[in-house]
């Protein structure tokens, strides 16, 4: 099996939380150091895997753009919201622990919805990030393409319905947003202040979350975390609540 390996920087702020006690409890940022290994069936018209070109496109739109100089916060903790709200840009709030492991998943399976959209075939078959020279976590494919895939099992899948609601008491329910707080408007209808709105969405690898700022109510703030949230993960974004950042 031939592999193709590209290599990025990424500083990013975070501490965990949970019951953790350690040091890394505390407000810290790492310069992660990224490599992104891919894989093909079969090499394409040109000989390749793909182009190395293209791959750094993808990875700097999936990786750079979104979490270089960003920072990633449990939704519980509150300084996650006041980063947000401090105008701080690429600030990821997520329902669970911003661990090196976390991020490493996550950035592998984004890169995956990119590649299947602009690189059918492609795939990545291992991704490696170190926090230190000492610290790293390596993520690897389960199936490559070529493997032979076993069908689900289908009393196995969960239906949507009955997945577990976002866990923190500070969402609205979409419900609300869309109610006579929030009064539907036309799209450029604005508010006289724009405000900061933590967008909490479900994408077809998981729940996500992002942050966006806008002068927008009613259906309009609707279908601009829509869009953010469609922006992130590339499409098939389900909104699952939305809430006013105080600041």
């Amino acid at each position: 099996m031939l592999e193709l390996t590209t290599y990025t920087e990424l500083e990013i702020a975070h501490r965990l939380m949970t019951a953790y006690t350690q040091k890394c409890r505390s407000l810290h940022g790492h310069r992660y150091q990224v490599e992104i290994t891919v894989t093909a069936q079969k090499l394409n018209d040109d000989g390749m895997i793909v182009d190395f070109k293209k791959l750094k496109e993808v990875v700097k739109t999936v990786l750079d753009d979104k979490w270089d100089h960003g920072s990633c916060f449990n939704i519980k903790d509150p300084l996650g919201k006041a980063t947000a709200a401090s105008g701080s840009e690429r600030v990821h709030i997520i329902d669970g622990n911003p661990t090196l492991e976390w991020m490493v998943e996550r950035w592998a399976l984004d890169i995956q919805e990119t590649l299947d959209k602009e690189c059918p075939g492609v795939a990545v078959s291992m991704l490696k990030a170190s926090e230190t020279a000492r610290n790293t976590v390596t993520w690897h494919a389960s199936v490559l393409p070529g493997d032979e895939v076993q069908p689900a099992d289908k009393d196995a899948c969960v239906p949507l319905e009955k997945l577990a609601p976002v866990s923190s008491d500070a969402l609205t329910p979409l419900a609300s947003v869309s109610s006579d707080a929030l009064t539907p408007c036309d799209e450029d209808e604005a508010n006289p202040d724009a405000s900061i709105y933590l967008v909490v969405f479900r994408g077809d690898y998981g729940q996500y979350s992002t942050t966006i700022r806008t002068a927008l109510r009613g259906k309009a703030l609707l279908q601009e975390a829509l869009g953010a949230a469609n922006a992130m993960i590339g499409k098939n974004a389900t909104l699952l609540g939305i809430t006013k950042i105080p600041g």
